[in-house]
């Protein structure tokens, strides 16, 4: 049994991941929603964690309000693509009645995002990252309260929620949400930000 639990979705992510010592275990959750869901809720179940962090990079679609090489904790996640239809045609899986759990209706998930932390606001988990601009725009104006995209939030969220748990996602922008030049990402800025603010809640 570990006090915390830090979930990272990749090796990538991991081995540039700087975790100050403590009682915590690191685990790889997997990339994606389906791999990132499965992975956490195994993790949560084999180490019984007091707390559960998801740690890793996102795209921006906001870039003076998170620009590459920043890192924030969010309040909320949803997630698109879950649903019917696509682009201007797209209803969410809420809008048609259907919930992600058997209890539940939302799309909207709380984030437990502590004081001290830098706030990003609402994160959008996606299947497959925006692969151009245009693509980015779309989700944005679909999606206006969201800073930033990810892959895994929302169904590591739900593991929680199954699990009776709060999660905290901090995520560090390596760039923004359509720019598919790797070359142009900020990984490393990206999970040194995102490390320090992972540091700031496991002092707490």
């Amino acid at each position: 049994m570990a006090r915390n639990l830090i979930l990272i979705p990749t090796r990538l992510e991991q081995c540039r991941l700087s975790a100050a010592t403590g009682d915590h275990v690191i685990a790889v959750c997997g990339f994606g929603p389906v791999a990132a869901g499965l992975g956490a809720a195994k993790a949560i179940a084999e180490y019984q964690p007091q707390r559960v962090v998801l740690v890793g990079i996102a795209g921006s679609y906001y870039k003076d309000a998170l620009p590459p090489g920043s890192a924030a904790c969010f309040d909320s996640v949803t997630i698109d693509g879950i649903g019917a239809g696509q682009g201007d045609t797209f209803k969410t899986a809420a809008s048609m009645g259907f919930g992600h759990l058997p209890d539940s209706k939302d799309d909207l998930l709380a984030l437990n995002c502590p004081a001290g932390l830098r706030h990003g606001g609402q994160l959008l988990t996606v299947c497959a990252a925006s692969g151009s601009n245009v693509h980015a725009l779309m989700r944005r104006d679909r999606y206006p309260q969201a800073a930033a995209e990810d892959m895994e939030g929302f169904a590591v969220a739900l593991a929680c929620r199954h699990a009776g748990m709060e999660l905290t996602i901090i995520r560090g922008i390596s760039n923004l949400a359509g720019q598919r030049d790797v070359r142009q990402w900020v990984i490393d800025d990206a999970m040194s930000a995102a490390s320090e603010l992972l540091n700031k809640w496991l002092a707490e």
